[in-house]
């Protein structure tokens, strides 16, 4: 959950929320835990070669990261205990590091295993944690067994529990009904796309009728991102817009399924892997992008969508999830049907079909974005939800 040699954009909005509450008088000590295989599970290629891609330490925007490894067996420890798993590893090196550091308050996330961890540190230190919620907390490690109970006790026992969705923060309420939530969005920093919209006011001034339009996806290659739908969806396509192409930013283990989708279906001419690229080369991306799909079926929220609409570009989400937060359908972007390539194929018709519709989405995106989900906002609540944690342990000290 934030960003490291292997995945630069992880958690970027977290890195921006410490950086600007650093200018108003913060200081932060971020530990990033790795798991790393025991002997002799390290001496298997595949399940080490993960830890060796961080060093001990990295500097990103004069911001100082450790990384700091804990055993686990993998799937021969259950997720639900990780978080012991991390204490027995890493316990002497946090202790020393919160005696060295002495922090008035822990920022963890996720609840599994860092949660755990900064819990036990809450009631032998009396220091008081804050956890955000993301949508692979509930997603994914809420399903997995025992999970569920143990993600209860580090809600009820945090000083706030911050959900960036309703849908989060529904389903925190039903998991720890008596936890402190806090609903509170991820707003855009103007500064992190700045360079994107001028490239982006650019490309729209343009005319030139013969490139192709281009549709985008960002995020990792695992199943639930649907990406393989917007692979369905452009095999219809192409039927009848012989002009378009796909293109597919990130990294995942289900890249080489969606690869292979494509080759059976005949559309490596048309689909293009990227991989994965730095933030700002995915808002350049984003910035000459026509469409933004992303027909993820299990999604907190996305901040790629709020990336997408702030640049103008008509994003294109699905019902139910987090991103309905944001998207009215049909006023500032799309909501699809989820799992179903026929109705994301019938939005994505309409708006290769209409250059003025995507423009007037594009524009009500942008605003909507610029008037909800503001930098100032989301930094103003963290500040105040900070500051509330700290003072009630001096209170209580």
């Amino acid at each position: 959950m934030y960003p490291n040699p292997t995945a630069s954009h992880s958690g970027i909005q977290i890195h921006q929320i410490v950086q600007e509450l650093q200018k108003n008088g913060y200081e932060f000590r971020v530990i990033f835990t790795v798991p790393c295989p025991p002997f002799p599970f390290n001496l298997i290629n595949k399940w080490n070669h993960f830890s060796r891609a961080f060093p001990q330490h990295y500097e990103i925007d004069d911001v100082q990261i450790d990384f700091l490894r804990y055993y686990t067996s993998h799937k021969l420890i259950p997720l639900r205990n990780l978080g012991t798993t991390l204490l027995f590893t890493l316990g002497r090196k946090l202790r020393n590091i919160i005696g060295a550091f002495k922090p008035d308050l822990i920022w963890t996330q996720p609840a599994l295993p860092n949660g755990w961890a900064a819990m036990k540190f809450h009631h032998k230190f009396k220091l008081p944690y804050i956890i955000t919620v993301h949508g692979a907390d509930i997603n994914e490690s809420i399903k997995l067994s025992g999970a569920a109970q143990k993600m209860r006790i580090i809600y009820e026992n945090a000083s706030s529990v911050i959900t960036i969705s309703q849908r989060l923060d529904r389903e925190v309420k039903k998991i720890a009904p008596i936890a402190r939530r806090r609903l509170v969005y991820f707003g855009i920093d103007p500064d992190s796309i700045k360079e994107a919209a001028e490239l982006r006011l650019q490309h729209l001034l343009k005319s030139n009728p013969d490139r192709p339009l281009r549709i985008l996806s960002v995020s990792n290659l695992i199943e639930t991102k649907g990406l393989q739908y917007n692979i369905q969806a452009m095999n219809s396509l192409l039927k009848k817009h012989h002009n378009i192409e796909y293109n597919v930013i990130g990294e995942g283990n289900y890249g080489s399924e969606l690869k292979r989708l494509t080759t059976n279906l005949g559309l490596d001419q048309y689909i293009h892997f990227r991989g994965r690229l730095s933030h700002s080369e995915v808002m350049k991306e984003m910035a000459i992008a026509d469409i933004f799909s992303l027909p993820s079926y299990a999604e907190g929220l996305g901040m790629v969508y709020l990336e997408s609409m702030a640049l103008r570009v008509p994003a294109v989400g699905v019902e139910g999830q987090g991103i309905e937060d944001v998207i009215v359908n049909g006023e500032n972007g799309f909501l699809v049907k989820s799992q179903n390539a026929a109705d994301l194929t019938m939005v994505l018709d309409k708006l290769l079909n209409e250059a003025e519709r995507r423009s007037t989405i594009g524009e009500r995106a942008r605003q909507h974005i610029a008037q909800n989900f503001t930098w100032d906002a989301t930094i103003r609540q963290y500040d105040e939800i900070f500051k509330a944690a700290i003072s009630d342990r001096a209170n209580q000290t």
